[in-house]
Parts: structure tokens; C-alpha cells; sequence
């Protein structure tokens, strides 16, 4: 839980160890590997990123972080240009709840990295739908600038 609360704080260095122990101590611990994977995806390492929440997803399967677990992971595919699984992904997380916008986010980044203009709109539209106060900043903790242009056509707060 240290390294958790450590990696949400925005030390992903300092959780690092706590969460590889963790999983070393604990192999069959959901939680434990996608923290340790999305500190991974914080460290831009996304290959471990990847790897540590697709464990993480196998041994919890119906874990109710599964949308948020499914969208780190569809994040952590778009970066690498892995754009099929990447959607999927994406998708499961929207599958996954219904009103997590933050998948909508993920889902309009792995669009936009497609060449799929139109389908990054309409999936930022449906997350500021979900949230009516969506503001740039909110989509860019998940998608970085990608989306900024999608953020401007739909009128967010803060849009450049």
C-alpha cells in the first residue's frame, strides 16, 4: 500500500522498490502489479508499463479497477504505437464502466494516433458528456497534447 500511496503522489521513484517487492513477496497481488505498472507508465517505461498491468488484469479479471487498470494499459499502448491493442483496450475500459470519462480520453488518444480524427471527437465529446466541467488540463494528465485540437473543437475549459 506504501508504494501505491507513493506512486499516486507523484513518486514514482520512491515506490519502485516498495512495488517490486511487493509482487516478488506476493506474485498473485492485482493491485500490486498494475501500481507497479502504471509507476512504470509514470517512468515511461511502457513496455514494463504494459506488461505489469496485462499481469495484473489476468490474475484479477473482474477486479472493479478494471476500467481504470484498462485505460493505464490502453494509454501505455498508444505510446508505443501498438494502436489495435491500444483501442481494445480502450474499449474494454468503456465497456468496463459505463461512466469512467478518463477511458473516453484514453479511447480518443488511441483514435487520434490511428488518423482517426472524426472518432477522437466523438470519444472526447462522450467523456465531456460524462463530465460536463471536462477541462484540458483533465484530458492532457491522460492523453498529454495530443488531444488538444479535439479539446478545441468541443469547447473545453482552458482550450488554448
Amino acid at each position: 500500500y506504501a508504494g501505491c500511496a507513493l506512486a499516486d503522489l507523484g513518486e514514482p521513484e520512491r515506490a519502485l522498490p516498495l512495488l517490486e517487492r511487493a509482487v516478488e513477496e506476493n506474485p498473485g497481488n492485482a493491485q500490486a502489479w498494475a501500481a507497479l505498472g502504471a509507476t512504470h507508465l509514470l517512468r515511461r517505461r511502457f513496455e514494463a508499463g504494459v506488461e505489469a498491468l496485462r499481469r495484473g488484469l489476468r490474475i484479477s479479471p473482474t477486479d472493479y479497477r478494471r476500467a481504470l487498470w484498462l485505460t493505464a494499459l490502453a494509454g501505455g499502448l498508444a505510446r508505443l504505437n501498438r494502436l489495435d491493442e491500444a483501442l481494445e483496450a480502450a474499449q474494454g475500459a468503456c465497456r468496463s464502466d459505463a461512466k469512467f470519462y478518463p477511458a473516453r480520453i484514453v479511447l480518443a488518444l488511441a483514435h487520434s494516433r490511428a488518423g482517426r480524427g472524426q472518432d477522437a471527437v466523438k470519444a472526447l465529446a462522450e467523456a465531456k458528456r460524462l463530465r460536463p466541467r471536462l477541462a484540458v488540463s483533465e484530458v492532457r494528465l491522460w492523453a498529454g497534447r495530443a488531444l488538444d485540437a479535439a479539446a478545441g473543437t468541443l469547447g473545453l475549459a482552458g482550450a488554448d
